[in-house]
């Protein structure tokens, strides 16, 4: 958001090597996630929220992820100069947007979490190598689906 709001945004929106760039980063940072979690031999203990730790690598991997997508900076650009008005101060509106996004995405993020902490508990006896490689396949599809991708800057 930050980034859409000092004009990140537009820089890729213009520059298509810039966005290629950022795109293939995210294509490649993807793509090691996947096969790190098809090949890993983790049974799916060692990666529990209250290991020391855990909380925290779980949200760097988060943060990583998001950071890495060029497309989350294109939404916040697209998306918010639909709300500001330009006969008004800029910074408090994009506060405002900012604060409103970050509130909604936390509770649907709160929701999920929630959920993926059942889904664990179902899942404690069964095999975690199953479920890495299923979510390792599904990060590759992701990162083939970014490749594919294409981009025309704006004119």
């Amino acid at each position: 958001m930050v980034g859409a709001a000092f004009g990140l945004a537009a820089i890729i929106a213009t520059s298509a090597s810039a966005f290629i760039w950022i795109k293939w980063l995210g294509v490649a940072y993807l793509a090691w996630i996947g096969l790190q979690l098809m090949v890993s031999k983790d049974d799916g203990r060692k990666v529990e929220a209250t290991s020391p730790g855990g909380s925290f690598r779980l949200f760097r991997q988060g943060f990583v992820t998001s950071m890495a997508n060029p497309f989350a900076v294109v939404f916040f650009g697209a998306l918010f100069p639909q709300f500001i008005d330009p006969a008004l101060p800029v910074l408090p509106q994009l506060l405002i947007l900012g604060t409103t996004y970050i509130v909604v995405d936390g509770i649907i993020l709160l929701l999920w979490g929630w959920f993926g902490i059942r889904a664990a508990g179902a899942l404690k006896n069964r095999s975690f190598a199953l479920v890495n490689r299923v979510c390792g396949g599904l990060m590759i599809a992701a990162a083939a689906l970014l490749a594919s991708k294409d981009f025309e800057p704006q004119r």
